[in-house]
């Protein structure tokens, strides 16, 4: 069966998650005790052994697909066929589809039944529940308040669109076709029509939406695991020190309101002074919670939410401190947590019409200052209604009840160590290597590729190099010097080979193409002119990894376009053979007579150009990119 490349990283979470907490515990902490599954390929098959051998009743399985042959004797509906039928009267529906379909089937199914929709996906995140759970843990020590607030693709859920609205929904256009992110300009008539958006500002004007709509926003960096914004000053958009300029912050204060979370909460289509934060500042200011004085600070990193609570896990935060992490497409976690310092709120409807607000700008998940009004008042909202209930100066409970008890936390992981060098130790990676080892005959060759991202030209090296061995060992670059991060990377490349034999994917560790034995490789536009020396890269693959596995040859892509990977190929044809292994260079593939590159792939990625980027990646990595 062929799997896209999402369904192996779910089936990656469903692996790990076991490990920690048990999904039966969630599902009867809400007496979800009859369950019915949308989706009947292979994770469906997981989920219902899962469910039917922990004392579940799954009465049907939901799948569009009418010739469907699912191995297990239990009634396959199509979805109209369930909802007619008497066995929509479920606890709740798991959805085992990828994630960009799962809010349509959810839409679909909650206008004729009444349960819990859940997306697996989200459900067993792993990653995501071990930092919640420190999170948590962190929030509550420290006697202060933490609001997830969920809101995803909001003008999916307006209700009563304006005509304007309508019109969005039809064409779903997202910000950054509007302009060439790398000259920044913007045609004249869409800055004409971005007018309406911003004409209830006493600055507006046609140069005053240019510079807000394209500003230079900074990028996210990772310092020491945590990841924040890099500092930027310009004349709408500040950051200092990670953290984005809030407008009216007191100059003495009670306690903080810290935000975290992705590119909504970051503001990235308004001025400093009309983001969210400064918006809720301003509503504090003249009408004050609990009789205190507050600031604002604006911590959003524009990723996940796996990012923002790791973020969380390390701020230090008074006794009274709010954190409100803004999430999209993570209503699941609501169910993870039961404590009276964790607030769960879904901001899905907040610019449900009428409001007073006109004509709101939107693309799938970014808006303009006039919704960021609508989010701030509704935020002021819910902090006022739990200060109302007093939830907000409450001495806190642990999480009793929580899902999160039956949590089992992750060991850190420690890479092995070199006690004299301090260094990653290559014995570690060997004995990995070892335990991996194919058990078979015959030629025996290797791929090293970064696949930044993968790409027909991966895939075709790939294809080529296994007709000239009976096992092929593909390492790929784990170094996260990339523009797409590692465990994306192997990800594509297992999802983009996962119908070809012999063949085994491997991480590269820290001694192929890394910084430890190759750093010109990482900084190649700084050193394209400059002689480089592979000897330590090459050596070590050599002597060491090559003997382990028994690789006789070494397959390499031509490079026509890199000068620095071209010297890294000239120096292993000189010196692998000394070692009894062969290189060969395979012809790259080429499309419209151009060598094809995942550096082009990146150009074209930043503009959104997906027809363009379809015609040069396997489907895995296309349907990654649309949805990343």
């Amino acid at each position: 069966m062929k799997l896209r490349s999402e369904y192996f990283e779910i089936i990656y979470k469903w692996l790990r998650y076991k490990d920690h907490i048990d999904l039966s515990v969630l599902l009867r902490n809400f007496s979800f005790n009859n369950v019915a599954i949308y989706g009947g390929g292979i994770l469906g098959e997981l989920l219902y052994e899962y469910l039917v051998t922990v004392g579940f009743s799954v009465p049907c399985v939901i799948d569009r697909n009418v010739k469907l042959n699912f191995p297990y004797d239990v009634d396959v509906l199509t979805p109209n066929l369930f909802l007619d039928s008497g066995q929509n009267r479920v606890d709740a529906v798991i959805v085992t589809v990828l994630d960009y379909h799962y809010y349509r089937i959810r839409e679909a199914l909650l206008k004729n039944i009444d349960c819990a929709i859940l997306p697996l996906s989200n459900l067993i995140d792993i990653d995501v529940l071990q930092e919640l759970f420190t999170a948590t843990k962190h929030i509550e020590e420290s006697k202060a308040h933490l609001f997830i607030m969920n809101i995803f693709q909001p003008i999916q859920h307006i209700k009563e669109p304006s005509p304007m609205e309508l019109n969005h929904l039809a064409h779903r256009t997202f910000y950054s076709n509007y302009y060439d992110p790398f000259t920044g300009e913007v045609s004249s008539n869409f800055i004409k029509f971005l007018l309406n958006y911003y004409d209830d500002l006493p600055q507006c004007s046609e140069e005053y939406v240019k510079e807000v709509f394209c500003t230079n926003w900074g990028l996210p960096i990772n310092k020491n695991g945590i990841i924040s914004l890099q500092d930027v000053r310009s004349k709408y958009f500040n950051v200092i020190d990670g953290v984005r300029h809030t407008f009216g912050t007191p100059k003495t204060h009670d306690n903080t309101i810290h935000f975290f979370g992705h590119c909504l909460c970051g503001d990235i289509l308004a001025e400093d002074c009309n983001t969210i934060e400064s918006k809720l500042q301003h509503i504090l200011n003249a009408s004050p919670l609990l009789g205190k004085t507050y600031r604002v600070l604006n911590h959003a990193n524009w990723r996940t939410s796996l990012d923002s609570l790791k973020q969380i896990s390390q701020k230090e935060f008074s006794a009274g401190d709010i954190a409100i992490l803004m999430t999209y497409n993570e209503e699941t976690l609501e169910y993870y947590v039961s404590s009276n310092a964790v607030h769960f709120h879904d901001l899905s409807n907040v610019f449900d019409r009428p409001h007073d607000m006109g004509e709101i700008f939107f693309d799938q998940h970014h808006i303009n200052h006039r919704g960021y009004q609508l989010i701030a008042n509704r935020i002021y909202e819910i902090l006022a209604e739990h200060q109302d209930r007093g939830t907000l100066d409450k001495a806190h409970k642990a999480m009793q009840n929580a899902v999160l008890n039956n949590f089992t936390p992750r060991k850190t992981f420690t890479p092995p160590m070199n006690v004299t060098t301090s260094k990653p130790s290559l014995e570690g990676y060997l004995s990995f290597l070892e335990g991996e080892k194919a058990d078979c005959s015959g030629v025996i060759g290797a791929i090293v590729m970064n696949c930044n991202p993968f790409t027909l030209g991966h895939q075709f090296l790939i294809e080529e190099a296994k007709k000239q061995c009976s096992f092929l060992y593909v390492f790929v670059v784990e170094e996260d010097r990339s523009f797409f991060p590692f465990s994306d990377r192997l990800m594509l490349v297992k999802a983009g080979t996962s119908e070809f034999d012999n063949i085994k994917v491997l991480p590269g560790g820290h001694f192929m193409i890394s910084t430890l034995t190759f750093p010109e490789y990482f900084e190649k536009e700084s050193v394209k002119d400059v002689k480089i020396d592979a000897s330590k890269d090459i050596k070590i693959f050599a002597e060491k990894i090559a003997p382990m596995l028994n690789i006789t040859k070494r397959f390499v892509g031509e490079e026509p376009l890199d000068p620095i990977t071209n010297q890294y190929n000239q120096a292993m044809i000189e010196y692998l053979p000394r070692y009894g292994v062969a290189v060969v260079e395979i012809p790259r593939m080429r499309f419209g007579g151009y060598p094809i590159s995942a550096s082009f792939v990146r150009e074209l990625f930043k503009s959104r150009s997906f027809n363009e980027i379809s015609k040069i990646v396997p489907p895995s990595t296309l349907d990654y990119l649309e949805n990343r």
